[in-house]
């Protein structure tokens, strides 16, 4: 397992962006290597409650309820901050789940 710095994390991520990978791509992949890890080691469908916060990293989090819900879970999620002040990517994220949860 490679460990890697918040810091070293954004600047590779910039890079990505940059060279041309949309954010979405890769929250898309961040969000399936969590569900899966989540997967293994709950392999019976329950409920997960994700804590969202405004930027991002809210959507990552969005993105693995709805991976997690195509494969039989209860999803929700708890929020710090008012919707309004989500960006941009985390909401079209709580948009594609279907329905979302309140």
């Amino acid at each position: 397992m490679k460990i890697c710095s918040t810091e070293n994390m954004q600047i590779a991520e910039r890079e990505l962006i940059v060279s041309g990978t949309p954010a979405r791509t890769l929250m898309n992949l961040a969000a399936a290597g969590i569900a899966e890890s989540l997967m293994q080691f709950f392999p019976v469908p329950g409920l997960c409650i994700a804590y969202v916060g405004k930027g991002n990293n809210g959507g990552d989090a969005l993105t693995v309820l709805n991976l997690l819900k195509q494969h039989g879970w209860e999803i929700g999620f708890r929020t710090a901050y008012p919707r309004i002040e989500w960006s941009e990517l985390s909401m079209r994220q709580l948009a594609e789940i279907s329905p979302p949860p309140q």
